[in-house]
């Protein structure tokens, strides 16, 4: 059974891709077998194939040797000039019957199918033959006839009508002997009267080098061929033994020491990924043995080295996963208790017409080291404190909420605000060893008379917006940052606030917000934000102001916290 799609293979339920043709692809083993029989068969046919024209060549030059051999010792045993009296007679004698018996002996001996002497006619259509020698039949044996001289010994031999001079190959060899007294000593193939046969001819002269007849001597094709297909057989036979029997061996050779390694790698590869994968056990069940001293065994120690560093390193990412799943619990917890600090109850105002608050803080990440504060001293002063510690995460979250704690105990125990500024600095250095420091900005309001006290340690002016629209921003006196060095001053400037203003308050996570070009928000951007939203109430104003740094950031990540408060003074009733 296949795995449904999106699901992981197990051991038991192996990945197959199915055939195109519809069947399995076979395994290595039969892949080898396969390759190995194929083999074979190619280097059977190629060994036939040798052997074979090999041998047909040999056996053709054999019985060529002996067919011509055959013919020029006829031509040594016959006497052209007796050939002429008996062709010119008809009779024979007894030197005749002589030659005859030596002929029979030499066919006998070669293993010949025909010997003649004979005169071809083929302007005629027929030929006279003087000596026509055939295998004997078995027991007979050759006998000197009583009166030799009475005998006919020429045989007079005419064509059938079917009989084609132009389709018998020999004609045209027989002409060439006849014309040029030249021996014909190839084993030339015919198809003729007598069936297929394999040929040579010499030419038989007189005493005075004329020509007499010619002289064949033949022995059937299938004789040739039955000898060759026997040699064949036995050579076949013993080609197929001797390769069967290495492809058998080589075949166990294979399985055994390449087949199997390779099976315990697949083996150990399947546990493998059930063991780590599947069970998620993380451990390696069994190391694989291999002792072929040959690359497998480098590959399978290459292998058991590999699955212990990989399942090392899946504790390892199991454990990290794990500590990670805890810190972000924690962090998830630590991000709701950094949330719980800052003031979210902005209806603070003793008389509702007094003044309307509202902030945000978007830390970069879980937790931040941005911070924004407000809360009543009396029911005329109004503090108002936004923060900014270096650098981010927990520590910076930590160092924030102390700040925040400090400022605002030593804001209500009376002292000015700069002499506040100046406890709340020294405490923080106290134990910094971490060299931690925030930038703070914090505004003082008299909120029956519009009077504002601020002080500035190392963040950055507010900006004002008068009840019809200008934008300006209130100057500061910036001191050193708080936590940095103890016993630093610091010192408060005034500015008034008119019915209807507003005060934006805002960390550099604002102005120094990024998009995927580098380029920075700016104070011009914020002008030109606070100049879009500022009609509306606070928090749409901080809304759109988001909004416009997110379409400014163009998908660009949040490098810091965005933190913003702002203030409408004695608004106008709505």
């Amino acid at each position: 059974m296949l795995p449904e799609e999106g699901k992981s293979c197990t051991q038991k339920q192996t990945c197959k891709k199915k055939h195109p043709f519809g069947i399995w692809p076979p395994n290595l083993n039969i892949k080898f077998t396969i390759g190995i029989l194929l083999l074979a068969l190619a280097l059977s046919i190629s060994m036939f194939s040798v052997t074979y024209f090999s041998y047909r060549d040999a056996n053709m030059e054999k019985y060529r040797r002996i067919v011509s051999a055959s013919a020029q010792m006829a031509a040594t045993l016959i006497d052209g000039d007796k050939v002429e009296k008996y062709l010119e007679t008809g009779l024979g004698d007894e030197e005749y019957f002589e030659m005859y018996r030596e002929l029979q002996d030499l066919l006998i001996y070669n293993d010949l199918t025909y010997i003649y002497a004979y005169v071809p006619d083929f302007e005629g259509r027929k030929a006279s033959y003087v000596f026509d020698i055939s295998v004997p039949e078995e027991g007979v044996v050759f006998e000197m006839p009583e009166n030799p001289e009475a005998i006919e010994v020429i045989y007079n031999w005419e064509m059938d009508e079917g009989y084609s001079l132009e389709e018998d190959a020999s004609v045209p060899i027989m002409r060439n002997v006849i014309e040029t007294l030249e021996p014909n000593l190839d084993l030339n193939l015919a198809e003729g009267e007598f069936g297929a046969l394999a040929s040579a001819y010499v030419p038989l002269v007189n005493s005075r080098g004329e020509y007499v007849a010619v002289i064949g001597a033949d022995v059937a094709v299938e004789q040739v061929y039955d000898e060759l297909n026997r040699i064949i057989v036995i050579l076949a036979a013993i080609v197929i033994g001797v390769i069967l029997i290495v492809s058998v061996l080589f075949s166990l050779y294979v399985r055994r020491n390449m087949i199997r390694p390779l099976q315990m790698l697949v083996d150990s590869a399947h546990n493998f990924v059930s063991n780590n994968y599947i069970n998620g056990s993380g451990a390696v069940s069994k190391l694989v043995q291999i002792n072929t001293r040959d690359e497998l065994q480098s590959l399978a120690e290459a292998f058991n080295k590999m699955s212990v560093d990989i399942a090392q390193y899946i504790s390892d990412v199991t454990s990290l996963t794990n500590e990670r799943e805890r810190i972000a619990a924690e962090l998830s917890v630590a991000t709701k208790i950094q949330d719980s600090v800052l003031p979210h109850k902005f209806d603070v105002a003793p008389n509702p017409g007094d003044f309307r608050l509202y902030g945000t803080m978007n830390p970069a990440k879980e937790v931040g080291g941005d911070f924004y504060d407000f809360f009543m001293l009396d029911d005329d002063h109004l503090c108002m404190v936004i923060g900014d510690v270096s650098g981010k995460g927990v520590p910076a979250a930590l160092f924030m909420m102390m700040a925040k704690s400090v400022i605002r105990d030593n804001m209500l125990r009376g002292n000015s605000l700069a002499d506040a500024f100046i406890d709340a600095n020294n405490s923080l250095c106290e134990g910094n060893e971490e060299g931690m420091f925030v930038t703070v900005l914090c505004a003082l309001i008299d909120l029956r008379t519009g009077q504002m006290q601020v002080v500035d340690a190392g963040h950055g002016c507010p900006i004002r917006i008068n009840r019809e629209g200008a934008i300006d921003e209130i100057k500061t006196k910036r001191g050193l940052v708080m936590g940095g060095m103890e016993g630093i001053r610091y010192r408060t400037i005034e500015a008034q606030l008119s019915p209807g203003d507003m005060m934006y308050f805002y960390t550099d996570g604002v102005s120094e917000a990024d998009n995927p070009e580098k380029e920075l928000y700016g104070k011009d951007r914020i002008y030109k934000s606070l100049e879009r939203h500022w009609k509306g109430n606070l928090e749409n104003m901080l809304t759109g102001i988001h909004e416009d740094l997110s379409v400014f950031a163009n998908g660009a990540p949040q490098a810091d916290d965005i933190t913003m408060l702002a203030i409408h003074y004695k608004p106008e009733e709505e």
